[in-house]
């Protein structure tokens, strides 16, 4: 009898019954076929990876300026990324990035799909667009005025003679922005489900042009994307005691208190021979 009474306090001490003792309630018992065995463990991270499309007409678009005066493109078949006249700003919104802030951002890329065969030397520049939920692009002034990021991603695109560096027609290309995604997530007012935007621009006039297809060709599959692998630090596994109900739960005064196990299960609806975990976070 006493080596039951000890194991029923342990499993009451785990529990912490305590509060509700201070209250005047009676405590249930509970005991254990065998001897408890803890398990601690420190948080440890969690990797996972989304994938996210433009999905609508407004959330890729380009501006340019002189010569002609200040211009945006949000219907187009196609987005200019390079061109050999202007200085072009590309944008690309993608929405419900479900990644917590402060996350650490593993891994992060964009996938671009050639618009026809096009390309050659190109020196472009990546930024995030510096904003906790940017909205999707209306006019000239709205894409360039938003703040960017303080990182920047230079994108170099040379070869041995002119031309080397063409895209094929509808072959997908890939460029790392792990450092500007890292960026906008760590922004205070970052919250899972916001959206975020990069912009690409050339910062010379080099003779030639790059273009991507846009939301708008197609069917829309071809419109870029966005990849991203983030680590979080998980919550720590419980403290944990396992082992097989000898007894059924009772409440002395019946005033309806209730203990439920982690998995939801309410105690007093145990029987013999049930199997359970008894845990205390």
């Amino acid at each position: 009898m006493m080596r039951v009474v000890k194991k029923v306090w342990k499993i009451i001490a785990i529990l912490t019954l305590v509060n509700i003792l201070a209250m005047g309630v009676s405590l249930p018992t509970v005991a254990v076929q065998d001897e408890a065995t803890p398990s601690m463990s420190q948080p440890t991270p969690t990797d996972q990876s989304i994938t996210r499309q433009i999905a609508i007409g407004t959330d890729d678009c380009y501006t340019f300026g002189a010569p002609w005066p200040p211009t945006i493109r949000l219907v187009r078949d196609y987005l200019f990324i390079d061109n050999c006249w202007n200085y072009i700003q590309s944008y690309l919104r993608f929405t419900d990035i479900d990644i917590p802030q402060g996350a650490s951002i593993t891994y992060a890329y964009l996938d671009l799909c050639s618009h026809e065969r096009n390309g050659g030397r190109s020196l472009l520049t990546i930024h995030g667009i510096k904003e906790p939920n940017t909205n999707t692009f209306s006019t000239q002034p709205d894409a360039d005025g938003r703040p960017l990021t303080n990182t920047v991603v230079e994108w170099e695109m040379s070869g041995e003679y002119p031309g080397s560096q063409i895209w094929e027609d509808g072959v997908w290309y890939d460029k790392e922005v792990t450092s500007l995604v890292q960026e906008i997530v760590d922004q205070s007012l970052w919250h899972s489900g916001n959206s975020l935007a990069i912009r690409i621009g050339n910062i010379e006039l080099s003779g030639n042009a790059r273009v991507i297809s846009s939301f708008e060709y197609g069917d829309g599959s071809y419109a870029a994307k966005l990849y991203i692998t983030f680590t979080t630090e998980g919550e720590p596994p419980p403290i944990g005691l396992q082992g097989t109900v000898i007894g059924k739960c009772e409440f002395e005064d019946g005033n309806g208190i209730i203990i439920k196990f982690p998995d939801g299960t309410d105690i007093s609806s145990l029987t013999i021979g049930d199997s359970v975990d008894v845990i205390k976070k």
